[in-house]
């Protein structure tokens, strides 16, 4: 999620509507240990209300894994860094209510595809069941498990997480890069759309630059930009990715430590 732009964040960069393919992550590491005092004020429905502790598991975990993972990249992160605030929406409709309100847009902004967001502090996040729905609809040939729904919160805390470090570097969100990099980014933390038996091998830096500038023209979808990502986190440190990324020389950049490797 960019959250300079309102429209742009009630559109494909900001709501993540897309399946998320994640696996199980265990909770016992040093950001971990480094927040345990910090907690995070969760809203739900009253119908939901007999959940509370699942969905305080599931929060907590996700943002504890983006937390550590950006600082195993070189960029200290905390818990509190990210969300302090928690609304769990129990339908669509409701969903796009709070959010359009949220954000100052008309309702039909936010598409029925929603599944959640972050502003600021605050996420956003549709119920399991919800998003299972808009999971099996959207993308049919990746497995629903539980897992996914700590993938899709650990997927926009991801975009929080990486706003603030291109904050810190450059000023702006902006410095984010481009809608590929900045998803592909948020999938490669969040573990989202992982490989699975079969799967193409990586990319070549011909087929890499057919998506970039395919990627131009319409949104290539969230599988896409997890293989782009991982094909480019073979051959780069991810914190060096996110520091050239709004270079104006980013591709001839990534040209050369891509032909160094021969993937």
């Amino acid at each position: 999620m960019r959250v300079f732009d309102v429209e742009k964040r009630c559109g494909r960069r900001a709501l993540f509507f897309c399946a998320l393919s994640v696996t199980l992550w265990s909770r016992a590491t040093a950001a971990q240990d480094r927040n345990m005092n910090h907690d995070i004020r969760i809203e739900l429905p009253a119908d939901l209300e007999g959940e509370r502790d699942r969905y305080r598991e599931d929060i907590l975990a996700a943002v504890d894994r983006v937390a550590a993972w950006f600082t195993q990249q070189g960029f200290e992160t905390r818990r509190e860094d990210l969300i302090d605030r928690a609304v769990v929406l129990g339908d669509i409709e409701t969903a796009q209510t709070k959010v359009a309100a949220h954000f100052g847009v008309d309702r039909t902004a936010v598409p029925d595809s929603f599944s959640g967001t972050v502003d600021q502090k605050t996420l956003f996040v549709v119920c399991p069941e919800v998003y299972r729905k808009t999971y099996i609809r959207l993308y049919p040939d990746w497995p629903w498990d539980e897992a996914q729904y700590r993938g899709l919160i650990a997927h926009e805390v991801a975009h929080r997480a990486h706003a603030r470090v291109a904050v810190s570097l450059h000023g702006s969100e902006e410095a984010m890069g481009p809608t590929w990099f900045f998803e592909g980014l948020a999938i490669l933390c969040a573990g989202n759309f992982e490989a699975r038996v079969g799967d193409s091998p990586q990319l070549t830096w011909e087929q890499l630059m057919a998506y970039v500038s395919e990627d131009g023209t319409k949104s290539l979808g969230y599988p896409t930009y997890g293989r782009m990502i991982r094909s480019l986190a073979a051959a780069f440190p991810a914190k060096l990715l996110i520091e050239r990324a709004s270079d104006r020389g980013f591709p001839q950049f990534l040209e050369e430590g891509y032909a160094a490797r021969k993937p």
